[in-house]
């Protein structure tokens, strides 16, 4: 008869070590309170954030996203941070039909840069760019072609103002 016999040793070593291994993990939620003394509270400081005023359409749906993503449309908290944009959307072709030369699809490149500055010291506190793109289908028919691009567009501003939320969320988290 078989018995299975072994140490415990390498078990309660194992178990050991993978508390020490998450014991040193960093990792917490955006828009949770901080647990280590005088580090702050990230959500805090993202409240705490407004968005300066832009003057195009697609930097206006990058200002509009941030601003949700950062107070969910709501926001009683006096700002202690202002955060400029700088938005560019270009659109280019994708693919090109053979046989009337005409673009069967394209794509969106929305680039954004901020700056966050504290508005009592004036200090830049983040700053960074981001980018991202958003693909569509090109059609014969000019408004549908018109209509995929705006979408294209808003997709592309939605992706880049959480980006930045998220880049603002750490960039803030240490100040």
């Amino acid at each position: 008869m078989w018995s299975f016999k072994r140490s415990r040793a390498p078990v309660g070593f194992t178990a050991l070590l993978a508390v020490l291994l998450v014991a040193g993990c960093t990792v917490e939620p955006l828009r949770g309170a901080r647990t280590t003394v005088g580090s702050g509270i990230v959500s805090d400081n993202l409240l705490a954030t407004s968005v300066a005023e832009v003057n195009t359409r697609v930097a206006q749906q990058v200002r509009n996203e941030l601003l949700f993503a950062l107070h969910g449309g709501n926001n009683n908290v006096p700002p202690r941070y202002q955060v400029k944009l700088g938005v560019t959307a270009t659109a280019s072709a994708l693919s090109i039909q053979s046989s009337s030369l005409a673009p069967t699809s394209a794509r969106v490149v929305v680039s954004a840069s901020y700056t966050a500055t504290e508005i009592a010291t004036n200090r830049v506190v983040a700053q960074g760019n981001r980018r991202t793109f958003a693909a569509y289908d090109r059609t014969t028919q000019s408004f549908a072609n018109e209509r995929a691009e705006r979408d294209a567009e808003n997709r592309a501003a939605k992706e880049v103002a959480e980006q930045i939320r998220l880049a603002l969320g750490q960039q803030l988290s240490g100040s």
